[in-house]
């Protein structure tokens, strides 16, 4: 009687165990559904492979980088592309990702295997114009779009520019410095080479100007280009380009590289403001403005005449203290709605100098610009 009890314990411990093992295991197990639970909750967005299918049109590896090369206006490159699939591909469009890329053709069609040259044309200047080092990378993207214009395929063409010379500034503007009648000032472009350099080359189109270089440190590094606007050009904004180019000591000759010119040509007469802005105005009501009209030379001058192109402006004559200018009050009363601009237009004579008998004669416009209400 006695072995049975002691067996009896032996297998009611041996259940004991059994049950916490049990107990345990499903702890653990609600342990690890809580914490995988709590990620899935906290992370919903764990990414995911996502398998893209090939484009069916592939370009050469070794197009894709064009190395490095030197900063120009017009570089050009080819990139060339196959169709790799089993049927053929009519594309409707190729652009870069920028307005520095030109791309031809820009549409075509390829049979199964057929291969085809992107001729691309890069302004890397524009890219690279406000760059401080002498090198800077260069990615541009090109897409090639379906019939129904999306994308079938992307190519990314990059390379490193290298930056011969630094000018300043990067772009030249005469501002009212030209007086039409006047001798025409010069202004200059400063460059400086990041290597020694045999010569600088400016050259332009003669009908706008010249552009005349000087070694100004006999060092080969450091020059300048004046640029002297054509005296034969008329009133009113010219827009030209001066293009650059060095000549290293090796002999080669870089790409030329264009720096922009504005030269604005103007009257002698100068009105202040320009342009009267009245804003808006109730349809009746009377604005005024006083302008002023004076010579940029200093040339003593009578206002012969001046006549308004809207009736709804009349000009009237202000005393002045100053013997070199003309003061006038210009006023507005619109007749009818909506938006209006007038004109004022200045006839000028100017006062024969001594041993000069004729009187020379200037035409100026002022715009009066004011809206009506609706």
């Amino acid at each position: 009687m006695q072995l049975n009890q002691v067996e009896t314990a032996r297998g009611l411990n041996r259940h004991r165990h059994i049950g916490v093992s049990i107990y345990r295991g499903c702890l653990l197990l609600a342990g690890v559904f809580w914490i995988s639970s709590t990620v899935y909750v906290l992370w919903p967005h764990w990414p995911e492979r996502v398998e893209v299918a090939a484009s069916p049109l592939t370009a050469e590896p070794a197009s894709l980088n064009f190395g490095a090369v030197w900063n120009s206006d017009r570089f050009r490159w080819t990139l060339p592309i196959q169709n790799t699939s089993e049927t053929t591909i009519t594309v409707k469009g190729v652009d870069g990702s920028c307005s520095c890329t030109s791309v031809r053709p820009t549409a075509f069609v390829l049979k199964p295997g057929q291969r085809l040259e992107l001729a691309l044309t890069y302004d890397l200047a524009s890219r690279t114009r406000d760059a401080d080092s002498t090198t800077v990378p260069f990615e541009n993207g090109i897409v090639a779009h379906g019939p129904d214009d999306k994308p079938i395929a992307s190519w990314t063409v990059r390379g490193v520019v290298k930056h011969a010379f630094s000018c300043g500034p990067r772009e030249l503007a005469f501002g009212e410095s030209l007086v039409y009648g006047q001798p025409y000032l010069s202004k200059k472009l400063d460059v400086t080479c990041v290597e020694p350099c045999r010569t600088l080359i400016a050259t332009t189109d003669p009908h706008y100007g010249a552009a005349v270089v000087t070694n100004t440190n006999a060092d080969h590094k450091h020059f300048q280009v004046q640029v002297a606007p054509s005296s034969s050009l008329g009133l009113g904004m010219h827009k030209f380009n001066v293009a650059l180019s060095a000549v290293l000591q090796s002999g080669e000759r870089l790409p030329a590289v264009s720096v922009p010119i504005e030269a604005r040509v103007v009257g002698d007469l100068r009105i202040l403001p320009e342009v009267t802005h009245f804003g808006d105005v109730t349809l009746g009501e009377a604005r005024e403005q006083t302008v002023s009209l004076t010579s940029r030379t200093g040339q003593p001058f009578d206002v012969a005449s001046y006549e308004c192109s809207s009736k709804d402006v009349s000009v009237l004559p202000i005393a002045s203290k100053d013997a070199q200018g003309k003061v006038y009050r210009v006023k507005i009363r619109p007749s009818h709605v909506g938006a209006q601009e007038s004109d004022v237009r200045f006839a000028i004579t100017y006062r024969a100098a001594e041993g000069d008998p004729k009187a020379a004669k200037e035409i100026s416009v002022l715009s009066a610009r004011y809206f009506g209400v609706k």
